[in-house]
């Protein structure tokens, strides 16, 4: 939040958000990712969880951010027998109440494999992203060097005229 000189403050003015979000569903022992889907950065999360649920997952259970929690996902996951463990929201203007704040750590504790993989997937995003431009660059360079030589020599193997 900004202030003006007068300690008042100013309004808050909404930022384009650029860049993209992953999405994944992962093996909860194993931290394999099962699904995954990519959007932009203002994609709303609660959207996409029903593009990220397996159903050829053995296991009933739903962990996710508070992002996803809204009436129609819970219901869709109701209807399917999938029971949620989506983390619930504090109250506006309340505190949270303490067996809420209890019951989301330990939603957190399954969820951190789920943090885990993102991290993974950040460290390893820029130099994958930079080897990939690097080899396309180098291709690139390739071809046409390799091109050039083929020009070259069907200029040297042309038929002579008799």
């Amino acid at each position: 939040m900004r202030y003006r000189p007068d300690g008042t403050p100013l309004p808050m003015i909404a930022t384009p958000v650029f860049g993209y979000k992953s999405h994944i569903s992962i093996d909860r022992r194993y931290g394999f990712i099962r699904a995954a889907a990519v959007t932009s950065a203002s994609h709303p999360d609660g959207r996409m969880l029903r593009q990220v649920i397996d159903r050829e997952n053995t296991g009933s259970e739903v962990w996710a951010d508070s992002a996803c929690r809204s009436q129609s996902n819970e219901a869709w996951l109701a209807d399917r027998m999938l029971t949620s463990r989506i983390h619930r929201r504090k109250p506006k203007g309340k505190s949270m109440p303490i067996a809420t704040a209890r019951a989301n750590a330990a939603k957190s504790a399954i969820r951190a494999k789920v943090e885990h993989v993102f991290a993974h997937q950040n460290v390893w995003s820029a130099p994958v992203q930079a080897m990939v431009f690097n080899g396309v660059s180098s291709l690139h360079k390739r071809i046409r060097h390799v091109s050039t030589l083929a020009a070259a020599k069907m200029e040297i193997r042309a038929p002579r005229s008799s």
